[in-house]
C-alpha cells in the first residue's frame, strides 16, 4: 500500500490526536489538538481520491476557534497579570495555603484596596454587611454590645459571618489607627464563583481556618483573664 501525502496527513492528525489525550498538561493538549485540527482540515480538504469534506472542514475551523479561546484565556490567568510587592507579599503570607497563584489573581480582579482612617468604622453591629474585608496592613478594633471582643491585625478577615449567613454584622469594627483592607463585595464574589466554581472549595477552606484562629485566640485570652 503506497502512501499518498493526504492519508500522511491524516495519519499524523489521529496521532496528534492521541497523543494530546495522553499528555497532562492542560495548555500543551490544547496546542496539539490544534495541530491535529489543522493536519486534519488539510487532509479533509484534499482527500485521495474524493472530493473536499466542507461540512467537516468547517467544523473543525469552529472546533479550532473555541481552543484557541481557551488557550487565550489560560495564557491570560497564568501570564497576564503581574503582581506587586505588596499583592506578592499578602499572596505568600496569607493566601498561599488556600489557594492557587491563578486562583488569587482572580480574587484580586474582583476586589478593590480600601483605606480607613483612625477611629473609622468598618462594619456596625445589626446593618447589613455588603462586603467582606481582609485587612493587609493596622489594626481594627471589635466591639460587641458596647464591650471590645478583640483586636485584629494583618491576614484577618472581617465580616465572613455575614457572607456565609446573609446576617447582620455580629459587632461593630473600627480602625485603630490607619487601616488597609481587600474588599471583597458578596455579589462579585458569587458572580466570581460562578464563572469559575472551583473557587468555593479553597474560599470555604480559607474563611474556616480565619474563623478557628479567631476562635484559638479568644479561647487563649480566656485562659489568660481566668
Amino acid at each position: 500500500m503506497t502512501l499518498s501525502l493526504p492519508l500522511m496527513i491524516g495519519l499524523l492528525a489521529y496521532a496528534l490526536y492521541i497523543l494530546a489525550f495522553a499528555v497532562k498538561s492542560f495548555l500543551l493538549l490544547r496546542v496539539l489538538m490544534m495541530f491535529a485540527l489543522i493536519a486534519e482540515s488539510l487532509y479533509m480538504a484534499f482527500p485521495d481520491p474524493g472530493e473536499p469534506l466542507w461540512l467537516g472542514i468547517v467544523c473543525n475551523v469552529i472546533i479550532f476557534a473555541t481552543n484557541g479561546w481557551h488557550i487565550a484565556l489560560y495564557l491570560r490567568d497564568h501570564f497576564g497579570f503581574r503582581l506587586n510587592e505588596v499583592e506578592a507579599a499578602l499572596y505568600r503570607r496569607v493566601f498561599a495555603a488556600h489557594f492557587s497563584r491563578v486562583d488569587f489573581v482572580r480574587l484580586l480582579r474582583a476586589a478593590a484596596w480600601r483605606e480607613f482612617a483612625d477611629g473609622e468604622t468598618l462594619l456596625r453591629e445589626g446593618e447589613p454587611v455588603h462586603a467582606m474585608l481582609l485587612i493587609e496592613e493596622g489594626c481594627a478594633v471589635v466591639c460587641a454590645a458596647g464591650h471590645e471582643v478583640a483586636r485584629l491585625g494583618p491576614g484577618s478577615l472581617l465580616g465572613e459571618m455575614a457572607y456565609l449567613t446573609e446576617a447582620p454584622a455580629s459587632a461593630t469594627v473600627t480602625a485603630a489607627g490607619s487601616l488597609r483592607t481587600l474588599s471583597l463585595e458578596h455579589d462579585k464574589l458569587e458572580a466570581l464563583i460562578k464563572r469559575h466554581p472551583e473557587l468555593e472549595t479553597p474560599l470555604q477552606s480559607f474563611i474556616g481556618h480565619d474563623m478557628v484562629d479567631k476562635l484559638k485566640r479568644r479561647h487563649a485570652l480566656a485562659s489568660q483573664g481566668a
